[in-house]
Parts: C-alpha cells; sequence; structure tokens
C-alpha cells in the first residue's frame, strides 16, 4: 500500500468526524474519499438542515445513493450518520444528547458548508460564512479529543490582493467578530451601509470572496496553537 494511503488510513482508524457541507460537491467527494480509503472509521457525522420538504435523513439517503458511493457496502454507508442542525446557532442548534456525544466522540472536524452564491447581500455572506465558521470553531475547541480542524475556503478568497498570491492568511481591515456583530444587529447596520458596500469589500469582486478572507481571518484569530488547516478549492462548496 502507497505509504501515504496507509498514514492516512491509520489516522482515522477508529475516529470520529463531524462534517458540514456534507451534500455539496466537496462534501460529497470528502465523504466518499474517507469512508473509502478509512475502513477502520467509526462515524461521519454529517450536519443536514431540512430542505425543500425533505428531511436531513432522506438528504443523507438521496447523497448515499449517489454512483459515486455504489462501490460501498450497506455496512460503511451506515457510518455516516445525519444530523439535524443550525449552522448560525449556538452549538450548531444540536440537541444535547447528541452535543454530548459529539463532544465526547468527534476529533476531527470539517467545516465544508457555506453560501456561495456571488450576488447575496453582505449581511447573509457574512452570516452563513463568517458566524457559521465561529459557531464551527467553538464547536471544535469544546471536543474532549480535538485532533483537527479543517476550513474549506476558496482560491478566490484573497482575490484582492493584487501581487502573487501566496499560501498565506492575509488580514482583513474589519475585524471578523466585528462584521459578525454588524450583521447580528437588528435593524442591521449592515443593510443600513448597503450603499457603501464597496468600502467593506475593497477589491473583492463579490460579498462570497470577502466573506471567505474574513472566514479564514477568523479562524487565524480563534485557532491560535490548535491544530488547524484551510483548503482553497478553485471549486465552490
Amino acid at each position: 500500500m502507497d505509504t501515504k494511503l496507509a498514514r492516512f488510513r491509520d489516522y482515522f482508524a477508529n475516529r470520529s468526524i463531524i462534517l458540514t457541507g456534507g451534500t455539496g460537491f466537496v462534501g460529497m467527494g470528502l465523504i466518499e474519499g474517507l469512508l473509502s480509503s478509512s475502513p477502520d472509521l467509526r462515524k461521519i457525522y454529517v450536519v443536514v438542515r431540512e430542505k425543500k420538504g425533505q428531511s436531513p435523513s432522506e438528504r443523507v439517503v438521496k447523497l448515499l445513493s449517489s454512483e459515486i458511493f455504489n462501490h460501498l457496502s450497506a455496512e460503511t454507508k451506515a457510518k455516516v450518520v445525519p444530523i439535524v442542525g443550525n449552522l448560525t446557532a449556538q452549538d450548531l442548534g444540536l440537541d444535547p444528547i447528541t452535543l454530548k456525544e459529539i463532544r465526547e466522540t468527534v476529533t476531527v472536524v470539517y467545516h465544508n458548508a457555506g453560501l456561495i452564491k456571488f450576488n447575496r447581500s453582505l449581511k447573509e455572506a457574512v452570516l452563513m460564512n463568517v458566524l457559521s465558521t465561529l459557531r464551527c470553531i467553538d464547536l471544535a475547541k469544546s471536543l474532549v479529543y480535538l485532533s483537527a480542524f479543517i476550513y474549506t475556503s476558496t482560491a478566490w478568497a484573497n482575490s484582492n490582493i493584487q501581487e502573487k498570491i501566496l499560501e498565506d492568511l492575509y488580514k482583513t481591515k474589519e475585524s471578523p467578530r466585528e462584521m459578525i456583530k454588524l450583521a447580528l444587529e437588528t435593524p442591521s447596520t449592515i443593510d443600513r451601509v448597503a450603499e457603501s458596500q464597496d468600502d467593506f469589500i475593497e477589491g473583492h469582486q463579490n460579498t462570497y470572496s470577502y466573506s471567505k478572507q474574513l472566514a479564514e481571518n477568523l479562524i487565524l484569530d480563534e485557532m491560535a496553537g490548535l491544530p488547524t488547516g484551510i483548503v482553497r478549492p478553485s471549486l465552490g462548496n
């Protein structure tokens, strides 16, 4: 067996994972890769909300019926556990029993979910891409045995940088927490300054890439000293 694949398999042996964005393109590929390469993986908890009349369980059943999973046994697919959640709520909106189980058994957090529409308001982008990241960070910090926190960003997160973009984190003018605070205010301060939105997203083509850069800054601020990785795929979530 390839050495890297063996290390990957061994790392995830007897581990449980929590994953957001599992029904999206990136999440689907990640779930398939984990199940295929890590036979001793315990569970993959997928945070899912009801959508278009489909319950979280129905959405995961539909996900696992995709052709990409056809080579996997029913026993392997059963490791994928749907849990009802809300990414902008405290503790992801998990019920107390599920939350306790997650905190005591999960060691790896994959945060893939996000709003990838380019024409949404700054408020929507901040809530879905920055506040949700804060909620996932808080959950990760509460785990008894945190081994890794992995955030799926985008290759466009630092598209406001005019020179060569390095594998680095670039600071935003605004504090991520301050932007979250503005987005949560009612009536929303961000909505009131919508006409000057370009002042916030200076150099970015849309609120999506700006909010992703904010989320990366939030991780830099909040996860110092903790095992953390940021992935920047060229495709959306």
